[in-house]
């Protein structure tokens, strides 16, 4: 799993419990699903499903990597963050960041200029060319190209 979909799933874990204090497991779990669903229509490379165990370890881990403190009410059989208004003002930065990440949709394009051909074969065969073909073939044709004249 990336580490976008680790991130995405605590965010939406701590939005759900600050939205709805004392919200049960099978709420989060419930909610979690629902909105994996919207958020893969955007990136297919997620996949978010949460078990038990899963958010009990997201819980665990919410807290160590954003220092935000959730815990259980076994009188209101739900969980709640309790944190102070220093931390709460932190939190809402956190969570703006959250949505402004997740609406950006940046797609980069590179041409495929000399210079960046002359790049990429300078690192020898300490670097492979993935994708795209095209440029994979240019590569192969510089080589080539050296390889006859030598």
């Amino acid at each position: 799993m990336s580490k976008r979909a680790y991130i995405s799933r605590y965010l939406l874990i701590i939005k759900k419990i600050k939205a709805k204090p004392y919200t049960t497991s099978e709420e989060l779990q419930h909610y979690i699903e629902k909105q994996m669903d919207h958020l893969q229509m955007q990136d297919d490379t997620l996949n978010m499903g949460i078990s038990t165990r899963t958010l009990q370890r997201d819980i665990r881990d919410i807290k160590n990597l954003f220092g935000v403190d959730i815990e259980y009410s076994k009188t209101s059989k739900g969980y709640f963050i309790n944190q102070s208004e220093m931390e709460n003002m932190n939190f809402e930065r956190m969570m703006e960041a959250f949505d402004l990440f997740n609406s950006l949709n940046i797609q980069l394009r590179l041409r495929f200029t000399n210079d960046l051909v002359m790049e990429l074969l300078s690192y020898g065969d300490n670097m492979k060319v993935l994708q795209p073909q095209s440029l994979i073939n240019e590569i192969k044709s510089a080589h080539q190209k050296a390889y006859k004249q030598h």
